[in-house]
Parts: C-alpha cells; sequence; structure tokens
C-alpha cells in the first residue's frame, strides 16, 4: 500500500450514498522513475522467551518453540516513459513452531515436532496513460501458501500414530483491470473487472477412514 485514507465526513460527491465513511486503499505504480527497495526479517528461536506451559486433566499439547523469518524487494519503474508503467513486489515468510505431545501420549517425544509453514505474498501492477484523460491498470496479487507434512493441528499428537500428520497449501490469487477516461467537460467513465480464487487442499500422511460406522 502506499496509502490509505479513511474519510468519516466531508468526501467527494464520486463516494456515492455512503453513511458511515469511506475507506480508500492507494496501492503503489510505477513512475518515470525507477526505484525499489528490499529488507529481512528474523525472529530466531535463540532469542524467544520461555513459552507458558500449561497441562489440562486429558493432557494438553505443548508449543516448546517458534521462530519466523522473512525477506521481501519491490521495483518499479517506467516501461515507456509517461506512458507504460510497472511495479511489482514480493515478500516469502517461513515460519516453523515446535510443539509436542503430552507426557502420556504415544507420540510423546521430548524433542517435539516441527509443523513448517511457508507464504509467499506478492503484488504486480502495470499501468497505462493512454492519454492525458484515460488511464488503464491491471494488478495481480495473492498469498499461496504451504505446509510440509506435519501436525498441522494440534489434535494430530493426541491420537496412536502419525496418520493425522498431513500436507497443507492455502492461499489464493487476485486479479483486477480498472479503467479511468474523462469524456468531457460533464462526464467521467470508469470500469473495473475483478477475479479472486482462494484454496485449501490438504493430503494426509495416510490414506484411510478415520470414522467408522458402526
Amino acid at each position: 500500500f502506499k496509502e490509505v485514507q479513511l474519510k468519516t465526513g466531508g468526501y467527494e460527491a464520486e463516494c456515492g450514498q455512503s453513511l458511515g465513511g469511506v475507506v480508500n486503499v492507494i496501492t503503489k505504480s510505477g513512475t518515470n522513475t525507477l526505484n525499489g527497495s528490499m529488507f529481512g526479517y528474523a525472529r530466531p528461536q535463540s532469542l524467544e522467551g520461555t513459552w507458558k506451559q500449561y497441562q489440562s486433566v486429558n493432557g494438553t499439547v505443548q508449543t516448546l518453540s517458534s521462530q519466523v523469518h522473512d525477506a521481501g524487494v519491490e521495483a518499479g519503474g517506467p516501461i515507456l516513459r509517461d506512458r507504460f508503467f510497472f511495479f511489482g513486489a514480493v515478500d516469502s515468510q517461513w515460519e516453523t513452531q515446535t510443539v509436542q505431545a503430552p507426557p502420556a501420549a504415544a507420540l510423546f517425544n521430548e524433542d517435539g515436532y516441527d509443523r513448517q509453514r511457508r507464504n509467499v505474498s506478492y503484488s504486480t501492477k502495470g499501468t497505462a496513460q493512454l492519454t492525458s484523460a484515460h488511464r488503464i491498470e491491471a494488478s495481480f496479487f495473492g498469498d499461496p501458501s504451504h505446509g510440509d507434512m506435519g501436525p498441522q493441528r494440534p489434535s494430530s499428537l493426541l491420537v496412536s500414530t502419525t496418520s493425522s500428520f498431513s500436507e497443507i497449501d492455502y492461499g489464493g490469487h487476485n486479479q483486477t483491470v480498472r479503467s479511468d477516461g474523462i469524456m468531457g467537460a460533464h462526464w467521467l467513465l470508469e470500469g473495473a473487472y475483478a477475479r479472486a480464487l482462494n484454496m485449501i487442499s490438504e493430503l494426509p500422511s495416510v490414506d484411510e477412514w478415520r470414522v467408522v460406522d458402526q
């Protein structure tokens, strides 16, 4: 995001019949100047405090540790000066959470089990300034994510085998196209199209029934 506007009153007539307020989000776009940035973030296990442990009567799955790392880069600039521009950004994140089964459970392990997940958030935008009065923008963004085979949920550590471990894919992709044109002194023509696709898919470690109809 380049800018987020929150208006509770006095907003423009183009906002229609809004009563409570208007939230306007302006996304980053390319300009005639080529620029970019990059960053990295790390929260290793060695720098975090101790997790509070709690044991219920029936046993509780504990979190032993966690760590998060992510890195990103963005860039924008001209394809054809004053006419066509691009912008793109990507941020990859890696997260590991180590969980442990209750002491009385069959899957109890002193070192626990790692739940590893990776998320890749991306966005790209193309802008065409056809004339001083006509502009077209196309944006593509999403957050596809993946979890390696392992304990994706705490309940998977409360059974006698690792048959409840699984591999998971989730997230989605989005596309938008918008056109703005000034048709004359009294007319402004706007058009937009958007499409979103989100999914979640889980693959178990063992292909068998868990519930049997008696």
